[in-house]
């Protein structure tokens, strides 16, 4: 595990990280589901945030 990542990610929203969390878990494929997730470590490792569709 990634604890910048990590940590980051404990920081957002509860409202952000379900949505995040609901896009990784959709996924149908566990490859999907695993190239999710590593993008959402790899934009958390940068500080910043996924765009979301919701979010302007």
């Amino acid at each position: 595990m990634n604890k910048l990542g990590w940590d980051i990610f404990k920081k957002q929203a509860s409202s952000y990280k379900n949505v995040v969390i609901h896009w990784i878990m959709s996924a149908k494929q566990e490859s999907t589901r695993l190239s999710r997730l590593e993008k959402t470590i790899n934009i958390n490792e940068q500080q910043k945030r996924m765009r979301l569709k919701n979010e302007s």
